[in-house]
């Protein structure tokens, strides 16, 4: 029975070791009570191993073990019992450590060595038995000393709690830690048996192993399971579930709000993983105290407390806890107590604060940014569309009267719905050269706008009315009113017209030319009345004149005699070319512009405008143009043979019916080919007048050319039929600006500001730019930022071929540059 009995306490002990082990708790006082469980479970196996020793030598030996097993537990007790009781010498658990170590092996091995038992037969043989029994009382008296001092506060706390343990074991705790507990009074109580019946002892002995053995284990395990309230039984699975998932704290309370049970991470929290101390303890009372503050805490019994503050040995750690009241009986009250470390968290919001913050102020300044480009960039786009709008009126608008020009009379009568038949007044200012020699050109622009103001004044609502070409106004008007209109102009003309207190006389031929059963073209109207005007001068000062038939007869018996002459000349190869030199903003010669003129004789010469006039009327414009490129062709040649010359372009004025006709475009493509010289060399410039064939005709020519790799330009932009929707429309890659624009350069500010508009959109729209006439250096300084190319007589005057070469060979070797100042 002993024996067995003896078993049951192996087994006992090594469970009681293993399970407190197994508790995840490595605190110096676990490791106390684990060592003592081990010892414990030692002497119980020597103990076992006694009572069946079957000589006296062996029951001796297993005595002496199971005797030295047990030496350690008082040093161990007293130990755990001050961990317990002073948890702040939990700081110096170093030193505690050391200095019970040596305590406890000092004492170990002084009685393992049986230092007694060596010394009666040394001072037996040296006659000094005495000091023997001296030694080994004294040895005996200071283990005594030690067993007492160890148990004396063992006893007492085991006293004062034992009933109150007691008492709690059925209600706390579950059947598991009921029978474990109940099972050591047991074990306690056969040892007192064991020790008064079989060994002998008396009862005194028996009580005293009852109090030294039985009542620290209660006592241990109450401080264990009760005081700090470790588990021995994990909630349910679905709790721990929960647990797990919301990662929090969850601790089981009793109406006394004294912690039941609780999960590992309550534990965790409250460091008594690493520091084993009264953490919650400390906790419990901050939070009880911070409960009883706020009096709806109890009443209510749901509480949540957001930032609450528990001071863990000295560390501050903010907790979040939500107190809820379980399902229960109306006698015991149970709450559930969740708990969060929110230290991370609060962290991580003040980092989030201070991120969205500077977000917030990224995002401001961005805004900012934004919106300041976003005004800029609509600044910038209305100033365009202003110009745009400006250039737009500009292209039909006289910049100078605010008249309808050229381009937007042409369209203006082509959209207006007459039923009745129409007259064309043609108003031709005969002295204006002679004005334009006497005063300055501001005097010359205010006399014309005199003159607009008046027309419009008087029949701005009802006539149509352009300032077309310099000097000419036009008035297109029913045929019943044209007389009346005529005689007032006459009126107002035959008085000096005041200006900057200059009296001005103005000498004009009008013109008038009006339908009869047959609606005119007006193209064919702006020509008759022309030459009506014209007629007029012959009778006198401020006359007018009206078309009639015999005057086409006239006119063509001049035309005819000249065509006869320029045809024979072009026939016997009299015809000559002459080119201006094309500059670019350095000053270096980048190509020619091709120029055909006439020596008719010494006193007159015919130039280019005239000749393709009369040769448009006289329906021989594609022999002349044939004639024009392989001369041009030929002239090339000579210049491939001049060093520095071979590689120069020349630009070609091509006529209006070259691109009339598929046939005349080819046979032109292929006279370039046959010539074999480089495509690159050429250059076509358009008159805007070939608008008038349709865009879509135009760009199909176009792509003709341009395949050839030939570039092709817009000449006399701004002029005449310039439009937007051209310059959208066609594919074209230069342009050459109207003479009418760079002469009011350094003389009216209106010119520069119509040109800075037409300039900024070439520009805008990525054409290269040329300017022909460039006489004054106040308009190259003018033009040279946006403009490419340059030519006119501020370089050079026209000069032949030869000429040409000479000049390169001479200048261009030595610098590279020809300038040319007149």
């Amino acid at each position: 029975m002993i024996s067995l009995i003896s078993v049951g306490m192996i087994v006992f002990y090594l469970y009681s070791a293993f399970y407190i082990y197994m508790l995840n708790h490595r605190s110096y006082t676990n490791y106390v009570f684990w060592l003592m469980n081990i010892n414990f479970a030692v002497s119980s196996f020597a103990n076992f191993m006694l009572i069946n020793a079957v000589d006296y030598h062996k029951a001796y030996v297993w005595m002496k073990i199971y005797r030295y097993s047990i030496l350690p537990v008082p040093c161990l007790l007293f130990l755990g019992v001050l961990l317990l009781a002073f948890p702040q010498l939990n700081k110096k658990k170093e030193q505690l450590t050391i200095i019970f170590g040596l305590l406890i092996g000092s004492l170990w091995v002084l009685e393992t060595t049986s230092i007694g038992d060596q010394s009666f037969y040394l001072f037996q043989a040296l006659d000094g038995f005495r000091w023997q029994i001296k030694m080994d009382t004294l040895l005996s008296m200071s283990f005594n000393l030690i067993f007492i001092l160890s148990f004396v506060p063992s006893i007492i706390l085991s006293f004062l709690s034992l009933g109150k343990f007691l008492k709690d074991l059925t209600q706390r705790y579950s059947i598991g830690i009921t029978v474990l507990s109940c099972s050591l009074i047991v074990i306690s109580l056969i040892g007192m048996f064991r020790y008064f019946v079989i060994a002998k002892d008396g009862l005194y002995n028996g009580i005293f192993y009852f109090i030294a053995f039985g009542m620290p284990i209660s006592l241990i395990y109450f401080f264990v399971f009760q005081n700090r309230k470790l588990p021995l039984v994990m909630l349910d699975s679905y709790s721990v579930e929960i647990i797990n998932t919301l990662n929090e704290g969850v601790l089981l309370l009793d109406e006394n709000f004294e912690v039941q049970r609780s999960n590992s991470f309550a534990k965790k929290l409250f460091g008594w993983t690493e520091d084993g101390g009264y953490a919650f303890a400390d906790y419990q009372k901050d939070c009880l105290d911070k409960m009883n503050k706020m009096k709806y805490a109890r009443e209510k019994l749901l509480m949540n407390q957001e930032g609450t503050i528990v001071n863990v040995f000295g560390k501050e750690i903010p907790v979040s806890f939500t107190l809820t009241r379980l399902s229960g009986s109306k006698k015991e009250n149970k709450y559930l107590l969740l708990l969060m470390d929110v230290s991370k968290l609060k962290e991580m919001e003040e980092q989030l604060t201070d991120a969205n913050r500077e977000l917030n102020e990224q995002i401001i300044w961005r805004t900012n940014v934004i919106y300041d480009k976003n005004n800029a960039l609509l600044k910038e786009m209305d100033k365009k569309e202003e110009k745009r709008h400006r250039i737009e009126h500009f292209l039909e608008y006289d910049y100078v009267t605010e008249l309808l020009n050229k381009n937007g009379f042409m369209n203006e009568v082509s959209f207006s719905r007459v039923v009745n038949e129409q007259a064309l007044i043609s108003i031709n200012l005969l002295n204006i050269k002679m004005i334009s020699e006497n005063f300055s050109r501001m005097i010359v622009e205010k006399v014309i706008i005199k003159i607009a103001d008046f027309l419009k004044e008087n029949w701005d609502k009802r006539v149509i009315i352009a300032r077309f070409e310099n000097y000419r106004f036009l008035l297109y008007c029913e045929k019943q009113e044209y007389k009346e209109i005529a005689d007032q102009i006459l009126q107002k003309f035959l008085r000096p017209l005041s200006v900057d207190g200059f009296k001005i006389e103005l000498d004009c031929g009008i013109g008038i030319v009006y339908e009869n059963q047959n609606r005119k073209d007006i193209n064919q109207m702006i020509i008759e009345s022309d030459l009506a005007a014209n007629q007029a001068r012959k009778y006198g000062k401020n006359q007018y004149y009206i078309y009639h038939e015999d005057m086409d007869t006239m006119r063509s018996a001049e035309f005819s005699m000249l065509n006869d002459y320029l045809y024979a000349a072009l026939t016997a190869n009299e015809l000559k070319l002459r080119y201006g030199l094309k500059f670019d903003a350095k000053g270096t010669i980048v190509g020619l512009i091709a120029d055909i003129y006439w020596q008719l004789n010494e006193n007159r010469e015919i130039v280019e405008k005239e000749i393709i006039e009369i040769a448009e009327m006289y329906n021989y414009t594609q022999e002349l143009e044939r004639w024009r490129i392989n001369q041009i062709i030929e002239d090339m040649r000579k210049m491939s043979r001049c060093k520095k010359g071979e590689s120069l372009p020349i630009t070609i004025r091509l006529m209006k019916t070259t691109l009339y006709n598929e046939d005349n475009i080819n046979e032109l493509m292929q006279i370039l080919e046959d010539s074999h010289m480089d495509m690159q060399r050429f250059e076509f410039s358009l008159g805007e007048d070939i608008f008038m064939q349709g865009a879509a005709f135009v760009n199909a020519c176009l792509a003709m050319v341009r395949s050839y790799n030939i570039k092709v330009g817009l000449r006399n932009f701004g002029g005449l039929y310039s439009s937007l929707k051209y310059l959208r429309d066609l594919e074209i890659d230069f342009i050459v600006l109207a003479p009418e624009f760079v002469e009011g350069i350094g003389i009216n500010s209106r010119d520069e500001a119509i040109l800075k508009m037409i300039l900024d959109l070439a520009k805008n729209m990525n054409y290269s730019i040329l300017v022909e006439n460039v006489v004054r250096k106040k308009q190259l300084d003018f033009l040279i930022k946006d403009c490419h190319e340059f030519a006119g007589l501020y370089f050079s005057k026209p000069m032949s071929i030869d000429e040409i070469c000479n000049c390169i060979e001479k200048r261009l070797d030595i610098t590279g540059e020809l300038e040319y100042n007149i």
